[in-house]
């Protein structure tokens, strides 16, 4: 986790560089959920059971720390001289994908889940999961159709739960 937050960080650097020369129109950031867990807990002197359950479906506590960062460096980067889209994605996996797309923002997806787990109406195991064709296919969609209207916007993005009912 530390070597690929150092990598997206420099690609973050080098959006700071071509911002200043009005190279660069808008940047979509592809990170995940639990950033705002990570939130939640940053200086907290209680913390919620749901929130330490989140991070660590999302990689643990520093992997939704360099992805943070790196939200952080990217707004700071970007200013008001570059467009940004942030895209949260839920846990990524290898398989085919074309299962229908649920969005959401502030982790919300991610902590129904763990509600749902708590009441014994799922399996807090598993994160909100989204294939990386599905999330490609996704992140092509935006650049294609969704700029300007998700322009400085942040949301999450998972395989629905139920779909075909």
């Amino acid at each position: 986790a530390e070597a690929a937050g150092r990598r997206l960080l420099a690609e973050i650097s080098a959006v700071g560089a071509a911002s200043q020369k009005g190279d660069l129109r808008h940047v979509v950031l592809r990170s995940s959920m639990g950033v705002r867990a990570l939130e939640a807990v940053r200086g907290a002197t209680a913390v919620a059971d749901a929130d330490v359950l989140a991070l660590a479906r999302m990689g643990g506590e520093e992997a939704v720390r360099a992805i943070a960062n790196a939200e952080e460096a990217l707004a700071t980067a970007a200013g008001d001289r570059v467009g940004t889209t942030v895209i949260r994605l839920g846990a990524l996996t290898d398989d085919a994908g074309g299962v229908p797309l649920a969005f959401s923002s502030d982790d919300r997806q991610l902590r129904d889940r763990i509600a749902d787990a708590s009441m014994g109406e799922g399996s807090a195991a598993e994160p909100p999961l989204v294939s990386r064709n599905d999330a490609a296919r996704l992140l092509g969609d935006v650049v294609r159709q969704g700029l300007p209207t998700l322009d400085h916007k942040t949301f999450d993005a998972a395989w629905a739960d139920k779909f075909g009912s």
